[in-house]
């Protein structure tokens, strides 16, 4: 069964409009860099969704597909996919790499927003 990325949760940014929703953007932007050829990354997608989902009132999250946006990939040195960056009021705040469970993602969300 083919996964479809749920466009209401997940926006798709590139290089045009990065800089905007997260260096320029006052909310906590979660972006989340992977490729669809990548399987650890479509395993990853639901529970980056439902992360998305669930803070959808707090947080803004993004989908960087980086066969697409290669230059992004190396703008932050990210070391392989699936890649979580999270920004808060402009600043890079947490780099996740890997593949991570819905548990780890919300406390690490939940430590951000209680700093926030």
């Amino acid at each position: 069964m083919k996964r479809i990325m749920n466009r209401l949760t997940l926006k798709k940014i590139d290089e045009k409009n990065f800089d905007k929703f997260t260096f320029e953007s006052s909310m906590v932007s979660l972006v989340f860099f992977g490729a669809r050829r990548c399987k650890v990354c479509r395993e990853q997608i639901p529970i980056v969704e439902s992360i998305a989902y669930k803070y959808r009132e707090k947080i803004k999250a993004y989908w960087v597909d980086v066969d697409k946006h290669e230059d992004l990939f190396y703008r932050f040195r990210l070391q392989g996919i699936p890649n979580i960056i999270i920004f808060n009021n402009g600043e890079i705040v947490e780099k996740i790499r890997g593949l991570n469970s819905e548990k780890i993602l919300i406390n690490i969300v939940d430590g951000i927003l209680d700093e926030v």
